[in-house]
């Protein structure tokens, strides 16, 4: 990024925090809270929406510690503020849960997709992960408090059961495709993409019309949203209201883990390059076998097509990360494809 552009950047992340920061007083006669001693600490937020989003920790004098979160993204606050009432279901739900939690919201305001979030203490599962590997704590067992703790979030947070029809997101599989195909030079390995555009399609007639139980997805299902205390696993960051496939969320998860390989996850020789041993722990946890549920197979591969889009649209980054995960995109689909018996 430019200097200059940095700099925009920066003055517009300030402006930003300032509108979230004017809230406090609001918030103070809303909640009770001390409209004076709070002090303010910015959280991670990715570089390429700080211009337009801001989380905050606030911290009062007698060390009470709040979340403030503020998105301004003018075109998309109607869905915005229905994935924070999402947030605020899911949490209410999950009030006397053992398994998983959600923060409460304590304030939000009227007109913006701005809310005061009860502070969630704890490490983000990638740190909890490291710390496995570090002898702290055993791998099983925490992929098995993950699988539990979505698990319990799924249930809370059931539709109706339903068929699964790919194709809508199969029109999608074919177009790229099509793209690809007019203009291979710009796409990172073109023909192992139309071979996985190619699986897909195979995956999406197995799935067909099968019966499944749709429940909310949490929208954002990674190993940074998922918060790891000795008492609780609690989610944060959701960002769907309406979308209903569960699997989608366990394909995120295990597809973004995998890739980035420095969030936690270390490749494996089973199915889509997952560790056997933590694939087990976690449908322990979640209750149910992954592995062989064919919609789950077909949003796997499904996540690997949307990654491998992400990686595509980034062909000016050429360092050593997006390397690897270009590496590790074309590994984890010779996994998929030699785990096909007439593909080996």
């Amino acid at each position: 990024m430019k200097p200059e552009a940095q700099a925009a950047l920066s003055e517009s992340a300030e402006q930003v925090e300032a509108r979230t920061r004017a809230y406090w007083p609001d918030i103070s006669k809303a909640t009770g809270l001390p409209a004076e001693g709070v002090r303010f600490r910015p959280l991670h937020v990715n570089a390429n929406v700080r211009d337009r989003r801001c989380v905050l920790e606030a911290r009062l004098d007698d060390k009470r510690r709040f979340v403030l979160r503020a998105d301004y993204e003018e075109r998309r606050r109607g869905p915005l503020m229905k994935q924070l009432q999402r947030h605020r279901i899911a949490a209410e739900a999950l009030r006397e849960s053992s398994k998983a939690h959600v923060p409460q919201v304590l304030w939000e305001a009227s007109d913006t997709p701005c809310a005061l979030l009860e502070f969630v203490p704890g490490e983000t599962a990638v740190q909890e992960l490291q710390f496995a590997d570090w002898g702290a704590v055993q791998r099983e067992l925490v992929w098995e408090r993950i699988g539990a703790a979505i698990g319990a979030l799924h249930a809370v947070s059931r539709t109706r059961e339903k068929r699964f029809w790919p194709k809508p997101f199969l029109q999608q599989v074919s177009e790229q495709a099509e793209a690809v195909r007019r203009d291979a030079g710009n796409y990172p390995h073109p023909q192992r993409f139309l071979g996985l555009c190619a699986l897909l399609h195979r995956f999406g007639k197995r799935a067909r019309g099968l019966p499944y139980l749709g429940a909310l997805e949490h929208g954002d299902m990674h190993l940074c949203n998922i918060l790891i205390a000795e008492e609780k696993v609690s989610f944060i960051d959701f960002s769907n209201f309406k979308n209903d496939h569960p699997q989608r969320d366990l394909a995120n998860l295990w597809v973004t883990a995998v890739v980035n390989e420095e969030q936690g996850l270390r490749q494996g020789a089973g199915y889509g390059m997952i560790a056997p041993s933590e694939m087990r722990a976690f449908e322990a946890g979640y209750g149910e076998a992954l592995i062989e549920d064919p919609i789950f197979r077909f949003f796997h591969a499904y996540r690997l097509f949307r990654v491998w889009g992400t990686i595509a649209r980034m062909e000016k980054a050429r360092g050593p990360r997006v390397k690897k995960k270009r590496a590790a995109l074309v590994a984890v689909l010779e996994s998929l494809q030699h785990a096909e018996p007439n593909l080996k």
